[in-house]
């Protein structure tokens, strides 16, 4: 480098009138977004519409067309009863709300709303779809209420309440949710799921303590239930209590229960206490299913979670079976798919295996404020102010967010793992700090994110642990990326050598022959003002290099690397002429005598970051290569070359 002297079936979309004249120009805009399919973008916008106009009906119409395309079915079902509550003779969303409590798996409620529907418009297109969904619905009533301890035919209201409360609680209605059960709970004081729906109505109405003191007051009167010993296990989890939640495990596994969903709810509970040899050995224990070809099926979240224990043994090949169950039970379960391609991942990239998703650890309130630290990240190595604002807000409003950091970096998703180290580098008090120097001791996570929070941490003095784990053994004093950029020293004395480089410099860029000689000879000339200057010298190498003069280049090279053994451009220059010489271990041995350096120029930064990045590919070592880049290069983003090459920020 030249050294500076310094396509799906489409919803049927209700009419729309538009209103005001912004609103006109907004809708047109989404309008068109929909037509070239772009959901995400469409949902935005809506998203942000339907803040500042909360009873249109025109954006809640886009609204439910977008939900549907993107799966979001809770999101389309709370839009449909949004529109009624603003439009309640529309037929056509009648009907479309049977549909999303059918989807959603509310098939009491879904009974009720077709049965309405089809009362009131029997002559509605709606209405056929709507008869043959109670024609497959109708036939199993018993059986729904009976799966939720219902026995009695009168037992039809508080079945009904119960999925209303559970349809509020799943769709953001934590209040609504708190009514519905408290009035499911008056009428029958003996339903135990109706205090359990109460629970986490509480829970996702952040009101923590009550949520508890329901589950505690009821398992008092019914310490053998799996359902409230496993959601209390997972409540005290939720808020970092593990040691309380640890004290219920024993009674949860000393219920022999094999009931598909009782083993799922204690896969579960002891998912988030990290007990992976029990799940193993509650595995062990379903039984074959008759009409299943005998195979022990429970259910997809239940499989997906045997997948993660048995990662955690070391048994991948039962691991890869058990997520494929779980997908053959649950398609769309995306937690199983995206363990599985982790699964295929290099070491220095895998992640895995993490048994829940952000949004399993966090109930509403804090998974909004967690998405605005996310929306803060920028680019760079170090948290820039306005992430370290949205971090302690966080902090401040969800005091218990510290007490996860540790569990999100050991067992978290990508995400999870992702905010934990955010939050940790934002506020790198004493327990964060502790909680990176043990997950940079230990294996969990990538090694991509280990050798990352150790070379940041080792920057500031506070990484604390001996050895890394990389690559497959581990590394003592490893090479980190703990560079401090410094200003390029002044070099030359003479402002006449210090235009004669800067004429050497314009035509070194142009890497041609040509300009390579006129570069010799300002650099020569240049010389004669200052004689042996290093900066002047290497760019002589350079001048060189570009006419394929390699033989003197390198005997320039030598003789700065022999009179200035300090000098940071020369060694790279050297390691650089030992790679185009196939000498790798010649190039190795020089650029690890550099990676120690802790201060360096940009330039020398940059040239050290492409020299060594070219060394690790030719021997091979391309994860090591990829690691490596992406650590050093949030540094040096905005150097032109890199720009040039494509690598750096864009302007």
């Amino acid at each position: 480098m030249a050294k500076k002297a310094k396509k799906k079936k489409k919803q049927t979309v209700l009419s729309r009138g538009f209103g005001s004249q912004s609103l006109t120009t907004e809708l047109a805009h989404v309008e068109a977004l929909l037509r070239r399919e772009q959901w995400l973008e469409a949902h935005s916008l809506l998203i942000r519409l339907k803040a500042s106009h909360p009873n249109n009906l025109d954006i809640l119409a886009y609204l439910l067309e977008v939900h549907y395309e993107l799966g979001h079915l809770l999101q389309y079902q709370a839009t449909c009863e949004d529109f009624l509550a603003i439009k309640p003779n529309d037929a056509r969303v009648n009907f479309l709300l049977g549909y999303a409590y059918v989807l959603n798996y509310y098939p009491l409620l879904g009974i009720k709303q077709y049965r309405y529907a089809i009362e009131r418009w029997p002559d509605h297109p709606g209405s056929v779809e709507g008869k043959e969904h109670l024609a497959m619905i109708e036939p199993n009533l018993s059986e729904v209420l009976d799966s939720m301890g219902l026995k009695n035919p009168d037992d039809w209201e508080v079945g009904l309440l119960y999925e209303q409360a559970r349809a509020y609680t799943e769709t953001g209605q934590a209040a609504k949710a708190i009514t519905s059960a408290t009035s499911l709970i008056e009428k029958r004081t003996d339903f135990l799921a109706g205090y359990n729906i109460l629970a986490l109505a509480y829970l996702a109405n952040d009101q923590y303590k009550d949520a508890i003191a329901t589950l505690q007051s009821q398992l008092k009167q019914h310490p053998d239930s799996i359902l409230l010993r496993a959601n209390l296990i997972r409540f005290l989890s939720l808020r970092g209590n593990f040691t309380e939640a640890e004290t219920h495990k024993s009674q949860l596994l000393a219920n022999s229960s094999t009931d598909l969903d009782d083993l799922t709810r204690k896969a579960e509970a002891l998912a988030y206490l990290d007990d992976m040899a029990a799940i193993v050995d509650l595995l062990a224990t379903v039984p074959p299913d008759l009409e299943k070809d005998n195979r022990p099926l429970v259910s997809g979240l239940f499989h997906h979670l045997a997948a993660v224990a048995l990662v955690c043994q070391g048994d991948v090949k039962a691991a890869r079976k058990q997520w494929n169950l779980a997908l053959e039970l649950y398609p769309d379960l995306a937690v199983a798919k995206e363990n599985l391609d982790d699964l295929d991942m290099t070491s220095t990239f895998k992640e895995g295996p993490w048994p829940f998703e952000l949004n399993s650890w966090v109930e509403n309130g804090a998974y909004q404020d967690l998405r605005q630290v996310a929306i803060a990240m920028t680019p760079e190595r170090t948290p820039q102010p306005a992430l370290i604002a949205a971090v302690e807000t966080l902090l401040t409003d969800y005091p218990f967010i510290s007490e996860l950091v540790p569990v999100w970096l050991k067992r978290g998703s990508p995400r999870a793992r992702m905010l934990a180290m955010i939050i940790a580098k934002s506020c790198p008090n004493e327990a964060h700090v502790a909680a990176v120097n043990e997950f940079v001791a230990g294996t969990d996570g990538s090694e991509s994110q280990r050798y990352h929070m150790a070379s940041y941490f080792a920057q500031r003095h506070q990484l604390t642990v001996p050895k890394i784990w990389l690559y497959g053994e581990w590394h003592r004093n490893p090479l980190l990326a703990t560079y401090e950029i410094v200003p390029d020293p002044v070099v030359l004395q003479s402002p006449e050598a210090e235009q004669l480089l800067h004429k050497a410099l314009k035509k070194i860029a142009l890497e041609s022959a040509k300009a390579a000689e006129t570069a010799e000879v300002y650099l020569k000339q240049a010389l004669e003002i200052e004689p042996n200057n290093p900066v002047l010298l290497n760019n002589l190498a350079l001048a060189y290099s570009h006419q394929e003069r390699l033989i003197e280049s390198r005997q320039v090279t030598q003789q700065i690397v022999d009179e200035y053994p300090e000098d940071i451009d020369s060694r790279v220059a050297i390691a650089q002429i030992y790679l185009e010489e196939t000498n790798l271990d010649a190039a190795e041995a020089v650029l690890n005598e550099v990676l120690r350096c802790s201060c360096l120029t940009e330039d020398a930064l940059v040239s050290l970051l492409l020299t060594r990045s070219r060394l690790l590919m030719l021997q091979g070592k391309e994860d090591m290569a990829r690691l490596w880049f992406q650590e050093v290069l949030p540094m040096v983003k905005e150097h032109p070359l890199l720009r040039q090459l494509g690598f750096g920020a864009r302007k």
